[in-house]
């Protein structure tokens, strides 16, 4: 009886599982997905930035807000590969910030790592 029922589930998410997302779109400024072709370039979420499509079959996106708080809210921080810092999309009003608070965060673990040795 209860190896019926997990059979009977097993078949029922196998059956009935959701469409992948094939071809999608994401907003280059807010994290907004969508499957569906935009009738517009620019995002009916945040009014600002761009859909561009992408490959659900590669890496997925990871869209990051940025993080000072000084900085107008929607604007997305960029990751660089292999740095500690990020960089906002508006990089001539807050990436120094940014830039700062990344060492000043490295600063505080290095430091007591040292006092302890």
């Amino acid at each position: 009886m209860f190896i019926c029922a997990i059979l009977t589930i097993t078949i029922f998410t196998i059956t009935f599982k959701p469409a992948e997302c094939v071809k999608c779109y994401h907003c280059d400024n807010c994290s907004e997905v969508t499957n569906t072709t935009p009738v517009r370039d620019s995002c009916p979420i945040c009014a600002w930035g761009l859909f561009t499509p992408f490959d659900t079959q590669k890496k997925p996106v990871v869209i990051r807000h940025c993080v000072n708080e000084t900085c107008t809210p929607g604007n997305v921080e960029i990751p660089n590969e292999g740095r500690l810092e990020g960089k906002c999309c508006q990089r001539d009003l807050c990436n120094r910030a940014l830039i700062k608070r990344a060492h000043f965060a490295v600063m505080m673990t290095v430091i007591p790592l040292s006092l302890l040795i």
